[in-house]
């Protein structure tokens, strides 16, 4: 019998959440989930199978604007639901592992 190990889901329902707005820009997490699948997951599913995705938004203004805190947001919520794993499309047009250092920085300060 074939199956999946893990599933991977977006952080946010839409990519216009993950935009910089006054919610976003406090260090707290939203007062609401991101997406309906939030709250219909235990906890042991998303412990054990669910991969999180950042947002192409999220990663947009980190890389015109060079703003983390969308991505900040999206890796802190992924955390507070307890992912098994978060993906971040850590490809750079900056030279050779910009996105990742980026990345590392943020997951270590949240």
């Amino acid at each position: 019998r074939g199956g999946f190990d893990f599933l991977s889901i977006p952080v946010t329902a839409r990519d216009e959440f993950a935009t910089i707005d006054d919610e976003c820009a406090s260090e707290t997490y939203p007062r609401t989930p991101f997406a309906r699948s939030d709250e219909e997951l235990n906890s042991q599913e998303w412990s054990t199978r669910v991969v999180m995705r950042t947002s192409a938004a999220a990663l947009r203004e980190l890389r015109m604007n060079g703003n983390e805190r969308a991505l900040a947001r999206e890796l802190r919520w992924a955390g507070h639901v307890g992912a098994h794993a978060a993906i971040v499309d850590a490809t750079s047009n900056e030279g050779e592992g910009g996105d990742v250092r980026v990345a590392r920085g943020v997951l270590m300060n949240i």
